[in-house]
């Protein structure tokens, strides 16, 4: 089994080497957390929480991204294992050759993320110092510890090969799936979505608490919460897609033009490819929603209420949103290269029935446009409840909303920019595309 997983792995490993940017990034932040922890408890015990956080926040995010990630490998070598399961392969044993060679994988990257870890911490670690009082994060003495090391080490490999063989079990196992198994399914889902409702609303119950007899600082605490209630909406998020993104692309083609082949078209193939459709709009439309909540949640509350706003605004972002949004940023990478492989059989096929090359310009022009429209969209709406929130916030310190911009502006731009940058990458593989149907 060990030679089989090592034959899938070179035989895979061009198309493998796309998930490098999601897990080196996240090894790193495993690094800089574990090593952080282990050296704080020794050397300056107060500053362990702030390590603690940063594997929370991003831990949470990682959670996510990669079983989507996973989903999406899956998707890409479905037909091989489909086919290794007809000659006669278990499941068992496929889903254990598809673990073991993203293991073999993540474990390679993590053990370089590590090692670049312990080149970061130090950064990091006083770049929150200058933020801070120095009394409440003293000096921190870099600790190496083997057994530290070789658990920050194993902490992504194992996420990753237990994803991998969780999914491709429940993806191999669809067509064989009974009532029962879609009964657990459904119990599960709701379960997910009772715990994630839960949550937001007793992050509201919180923010709306009596603030009778409470200091200016812990009124501002209590506003706090708004950060909680936007990695809320990261499990929303997750929860909705892609069925969400799916209903709205559908609302919109009733406007679209039935003569207009390349919004016609590039409807169809978004629709055709959901778990790519799921990657791409969860990742940025978490990041929007991240971005923009928490620039309205700083312009509102911390500017002007504190003599030091701006630095605890930095802190704040620093410690509860960088990592999640760094390994958005890497998921993004990732799902590029990796979509890629499945770009030239889209080609290939649109070639064959007739397309020219502005035909797929246009084509993937349209499908841009519909990407960054779903996202501008459903990141818009969760940002009116942060809006509210916020607004809230403000009351309870007795201002008022100086700027309410960024419910739409880092939407627009952001979504802009993602136009841009799946236009340029798709261009690109039409490109390469061509230069090879020379040869």
């Amino acid at each position: 089994m060990i030679r089989l997983i090592l034959y899938q792995f070179n035989y895979a490993k061009k198309i493998l080497l796309g998930t490098v940017p999601l897990v080196l990034v996240s090894s790193m932040i495993v690094g800089t957390s574990v090593i952080g922890i282990n050296s704080a408890s020794k050397t300056a015990i107060t500053s362990i929480q702030l390590f603690q956080m940063l594997i929370f926040f991003g831990g949470l995010t990682l959670f996510f991204l990669i079983s989507n990630i996973i989903q999406f490998l899956i998707d890409i070598f479905k037909d091989d294992y489909k086919l290794w399961a007809t000659l006669g392969a278990s499941y068992f044993h496929i889903s254990l050759i598809i673990s073991g060679q993203l293991f073999i994988m993540s474990l390679m990257i993590s053990i370089l993320g590590t090692i670049l870890s312990f080149a970061i911490i130090n950064n990091y670690y006083m770049l929150l110092q200058t933020l801070v009082n120095h009394n409440e994060l003293p000096d921190l003495t870099v600790i190496f510890d083997i057994k530290t090391f070789l658990l920050s080490v194993s902490i992504v490999p194992v996420i990753v090969g237990t994803s991998a063989y969780y999914h491709s079990r429940k993806e191999l196992k669809k067509n064989d799936t009974v009532k029962q198994k879609k009964f657990s399914t459904t119990v599960v889902k709701l379960l997910f979505w009772g715990v994630s409702i839960g949550l937001w609303l007793l992050c509201f119950k919180i923010l709306i608490s009596d603030t009778a007899g409470k200091s200016m600082s812990d009124i501002i605490q209590q506003t706090g919460t708004v950060l909680f209630l936007l990695l809320i909406h990261l499990f929303l998020i997750q929860l909705m897609s892609p069925k969400a993104q799916m209903v709205l692309l559908n609302w919109i083609s009733k406007v679209i033009p039935s003569n207009n082949y390349a919004l016609v078209v590039g409807k169809w193939n978004i629709l055709f490819n959901p778990t790519y459709l799921k990657n791409l709009q969860v990742s940025v439309t978490m990041g929007i929603t991240l971005v923009s909540g928490f620039l309205l949640y700083v312009q509102n509350i911390y500017i002007g209420n504190y003599s030091d706003g701006a630095k605890e605004a930095v802190f704040s972002f620093v410690t509860y949103l960088s990592a999640p949004i760094l390994i958005i940023l890497a998921n993004t990478i990732s799902i590029t290269i990796l979509s890629s492989n499945q770009d030239k059989k889209e080609l290939s096929q649109l070639k064959v029935l007739g397309a020219s090359n502005k035909n797929l310009i246009m084509i993937k022009f349209a499908e841009a446009f519909l990407h960054s429209l779903i996202i501008f969209v459903i990141s818009f709406l969760f940002n009116l409840i942060i809006l509210f929130a916020v607004n809230y916030s403000a009351n309870l310190l007795g201002n008022h909303m100086t700027s309410i911009n960024n419910v739409w502006l880092p939407d627009l731009v952001l979504s802009g920019i993602v136009c841009l940058f799946y236009l340029g990458t798709k261009l690109l593989s039409i490109g390469s595309y061509e230069s090879q149907s020379w040869y």
